[in-house]
């Protein structure tokens, strides 16, 4: 009589040896799902940990912002009298405009403490020698979650005096342009002629017009527009 005993063990075994084999062979299947929770947990942890504060900086004085400008806004602890104020985070940018100038502060949740005091701060920099033109001459306090509709005021500092006037003079060739800066519009001289010019949307640099003439200017640079003729570029005067 035959025994059946050894092969069914021999059967069992190897079946067995089979299924340890196929699980170690992909283990990572298993262990997917919690792994893409972990990442995801993570991420979400990350998101919770970072604000951002937005808003503007405007002046009220009537004069250009010439020159490659900087505007630096500071978010910082004022919370200790006896030390300097410490730095949270900042937010640093080319100037492409003029005014209001627009930041986005961003910075880490998890370094502004209960019971902390903070505040905002503006500057407006020469880009090519670091020299502040224009700052905030009062405190923005800054309360997270609460301070709304910023607006750093700031105003003209030593060499911005000279530099940012109401009255500009351009050269086209050997033409003469003048700009006068009244508000928000400028009364534009060229050729002879003269007109007032608002100020319009531009996504660099400002730009004035009305009817058929346009006015663009940038730092340094400018260019006189007139519909039907050829644009003229112009420099400034120095």
């Amino acid at each position: 009589m035959f025994s059946l005993a050894k092969p069914v063990s021999l059967i069992a075994l190897t079946l067995l040896g089979f299924t340890l084999a196929s699980c170690q062979a992909n283990p990572t299947k298993l262990e997917e799902p919690e792994a893409k929770t972990q990442a995801k947990n993570t991420l979400s942890s990350l998101d919770e940990n970072k604000g951002v504060i937005q808003g503007v900086v405007t002046y009220t004085e009537n004069r250009f912002l010439l020159g490659n400008q900087t505007l630096l806004v500071m978010l910082e602890d004022v919370s200790r009298q006896d030390a300097p104020a410490e730095l949270i985070s900042q937010d640093k940018h080319e100037i492409k405009g003029q005014i209001p100038l627009t930041f986005a502060i961003h910075y880490d949740k998890r370094k502004l403490q209960i019971g902390h005091r903070y505040n905002l701060r503006a500057q407006i920099l020469d880009t090519t020698t670091g020299a502040i033109n224009w700052l905030s001459s009062q405190p923005y306090p800054y309360v997270p979650g609460l301070t709304q509709d910023i607006n750093i005021k700031v105003h003209s500092f030593d060499s911005q005096v000279r530099k940012a006037s109401q009255f500009q003079t351009f050269m086209c060739g050997k033409e003469k342009l003048t700009v006068l800066l009244i508000g928000k519009k400028i009364k534009l001289t060229f050729q002879g002629r003269q007109w007032i010019l608002p100020q319009v949307q531009s996504a660099s640099g400002a730009k004035y017009r009305t009817g058929s003439i346009s006015f663009w200017m940038k730092g340094a640079n400018a260019i006189f527009m007139e519909t039907g003729k050829p644009a003229k570029r112009c420099a400034l005067e120095q």
